[in-house]
């Protein structure tokens, strides 16, 4: 999913750097379209190559897979699941949405970068938030998914500090504390695993899907807005909502703690 941030911002700064602002509004916002487009069509075949999980193989040896409507399986069976998947979508959803979407914005609106400098940017961060969630899952491998969350619960503002810090008080960093911020959102890569954890084989698409593009869709179009809205009394307001949701990441290992099961329990 992170590289394929990485794709878009790459293909936005290849469009910035050889096309006019009217070149752009004439035909040029058609051309990332297109390529998606061919690339979903590979992202179809490539999924006809997958094969299913172990445990899936062994439910369905055992003619164990779930019949009639897993959600409602889900919905009477698993509530205990959905408030922290939920919650720990909007968290993901957090670092998502300031290192991809509002800071390339506000790089451009509020500081006065050129849109071609804010896309490679943001390209770096995208970077660097690939490698945090490539660590993340190494780290929870390694230490479990609850120790992982508390420990990118608690990086995620401070990296999210650093880049505003830089571009309020101008100490000329953006490079750096931009990688800083897409290495300390590895809590993106911590998430999934929880989620796995959360609910069993049998109702498990059902009960991510259900949690994961809900909050989801909701999180990620409303609250940029609300941002965006409080940004020009202070543009502190991001590391504040940062700090927010890092919280509520801690909140959630804390409060669900016998909920998120070690990777080797997961069943």
């Amino acid at each position: 999913m992170t590289f394929g941030y990485l794709l878009g911002a790459l293909v936005a700064t290849a469009l910035a750097r050889s096309l006019t602002a009217e070149q752009m509004l004439d035909y040029g916002w058609r051309l990332p379209f297109l390529l998606g487009g061919l690339f979903g069509v590979l992202g179809v075949w490539l999924r006809r190559l997958l094969s299913e999980t172990p445990v899936f193989l062994a439910m369905r040896e055992r003619r164990e897979a779930m019949a009639g409507l897993p959600l409602a399986q889900v919905l009477r069976g698993h509530r205990a699941s959905l408030l922290p998947a939920v919650l720990l979508t909007c968290v993901l959803t957090t670092a998502v949405v300031i290192l991809v979407v509002l800071t390339p914005t506000l790089m451009q609106q509020r500081f006065g970068l050129a849109a071609a400098d804010t896309f490679a940017l943001s390209s770096l961060g995208i970077v660097f938030l690939n490698i945090g969630c490539v660590l993340a899952g190494l780290l929870v491998d390694r230490v479990g998914p609850r120790r992982a969350l508390l420990l990118y619960s608690l990086l995620l503002p401070l990296g999210t500090l650093a880049l505003y810090g830089d571009l309020i008080l101008d100490w000329g960093l953006t490079g750096p504390a931009y990688a800083l911020a897409g290495l300390c959102s590895g809590v993106v890569g911590v998430v999934p695993s929880v989620m796995v954890g959360l609910f069993p084989a049998q109702v498990r698409v059902s009960g991510i899907s259900l949690t994961y593009n809900l909050a989801y869709a909701l999180w990620a179009s409303l609250t940029p807005l609300a941002v965006l809205a409080l940004v020009p009394d202070s543009a502190w307001v991001l590391p504040g909502y940062s700090l927010l949701m890092g919280l509520v990441g801690i909140a959630c290992a804390l409060a669900w703690r016998s909920a998120i099961l070690p990777q080797a329990e997961f069943q």
